[in-house]
């Protein structure tokens, strides 16, 4: 996702708008684009799908309810945002180390 296509989402996702700025892309997805965003001293992750979920069989509104219950739980990233109309994901971000593929 290039950051202009990022500056053009920022407008919908509530306290974002002009508040927001992109610190770097996260490696990884197979079907979404990730990128890290700052707000104020806040950290989240923007995540925008692929436009064809349903070839892999993916529903994103179970997904986000999965989500949103998981971090319900306290086991799970915040869900902050959804957009389902521009196919974007924003949750809080959470500090952590990837797991190599080997592991």
């Amino acid at each position: 996702m290039t950051a202009d296509e990022v500056e053009s989402l920022l407008p919908r996702i509530p306290g974002w708008e002009g508040r927001a700025r992109i610190e770097r892309d996260l490696p990884g997805g197979i079907t979404n684009r990730n990128t890290l965003m700052k707000v104020g001293s806040e950290r989240f992750v923007l995540r925008r799908s692929g436009p064809d979920p349903h070839l892999l069989e993916i529903d994103r509104a179970r997904e986000v309810e999965a989500a949103t219950r998981a971090a319900d739980l306290g086991f799970g990233a915040e869900v902050v945002a959804w957009l389902p109309a521009d196919r974007v994901l924003v949750t809080r971000f959470v500090e952590g180390d990837a797991v190599a593929a080997d592991d």
